[in-house]
């Protein structure tokens, strides 16, 4: 440190200075910092920070800054050497020429102050690989008691799943059981000439609702075989347009007379697709009814389908 401080003051006087400071840039941290054996804590870091960062910016830099105390200043000029670092010159006026020469020699002391650096990392590696170690041990003992925790957490939450599965599934089978005699009474009814035809609508709108409330308790049926994995699709060729119909017949039977109606436009001359029946019907009767619980009581929900190309079948 001694025969550095006097390095310093001798290349500070070369240039018609009284001392110099060497920002070196920190590899971890990524900014300039004074390096190692010169003034570590300068007043106002602040004003010393950007006017690091000036010349960094510019090369060189000069003006008045707070030294060494808040109540004196001292004149500073500043240049930024090509490996990155920064040689500030206390007092006087050095010229840039003098400058340059100065930070052709900072890659040198920037070396030296970088093995300081290893030699004081190196001394107290014994005594951080200890703490390392014991920290360790500390570590893998908390991280097995979370694990442990975790296992008994995780075998808590499948049996309440499987608890709530087995309950879906009960709950949904017992909801379907009493539709169908009504469903099947109501369609008995409706076409029995017996009845007077405004009876028979009403029968009708009965019918229709049940329908949609036997496929409401199907979607929860799905819920539950999705979670089991028992989810089967029973592939074959279905006329879209049929479906489409069948599922607007079920949400109009599902609304009231201030729901906007339906109205179906199937132009596609391509209408086969190839999937399961049941499941197809079902998202053709979800993307149906969400618009008609959107749209304005005095409005028209209008499905389309069409043909962009010999592939495709486009329901809008």
């Amino acid at each position: 440190p001694e025969q550095r401080a006097a390095a310093a003051t001798a290349l500070a006087a070369h240039v018609g200075a009284r001392d110099l400071l060497i920002f070196v840039r920190d590899r971890e941290l990524g900014i300039l910092l004074p390096a190692p054996g010169f003034q570590q804590t300068l007043p106002n870091a602040t004003a010393w920070r950007l006017f690091v960062q000036n010349c960094v910016d510019h090369s060189f830099a000069q003006t008045d800054l707070p030294f060494p105390s808040i109540g004196a200043t001292t004149h500073v000029s500043g240049f930024a050497a090509e490996d990155g670092s920064v040689v500030l010159f206390l007092g006087g006026d050095p010229s840039i020429a003098l400058c340059i020469d100065v930070s052709l020699l900072v890659p040198i002391l920037a070396a030296a102050f970088e093995g300081e650096r290893i030699a004081a990392v190196a001394k107290g590696t014994t005594a951080v690989a200890k703490q390392a170690a014991t920290q360790a041990k500390l570590l893998a003992a908390s991280l097995a008691k979370a694990r442990n925790e975790l296992r008994h957490t995780l075998r808590e939450a499948q049996r309440a799943n499987a608890a709530k599965d087995r309950f879906l599934a009960v709950l949904s089978h017992e909801l379907r059981t009493p539709l169908n005699p009504v469903l099947m009474a109501a369609s008995a009814m409706e076409t029995d000439p017996n009845i007077p035809a405004e009876i028979r609508a009403d029968i009708s709108m009965i019918r229709r609702n049940v329908e949609l409330e036997a496929k409401l308790i199907d979607d929860l049926l799905d819920l539950t075989r999705i979670s089991n994995g028992k989810v089967q699709l029973h592939h074959r060729i279905v006329d879209a347009h049929d479906l489409l119909e069948q599922a607007a017949t079920v949400v109009e039977g599902a609304a009231t007379p201030l729901n906007p109606g339906i109205k179906l436009d199937l132009g596609a001359t391509r209408h086969h697709v190839g999937g399961d029946p049941a499941r197809i019907q079902q998202v053709f009767w979800n993307l149906i009814r969400n618009p008609v619980k959107f749209t304005a009581l005095d409005g028209t929900v209008t499905v389309r389908t069409s043909n962009p190309n010999r592939a495709t079948l486009r329901l809008e």
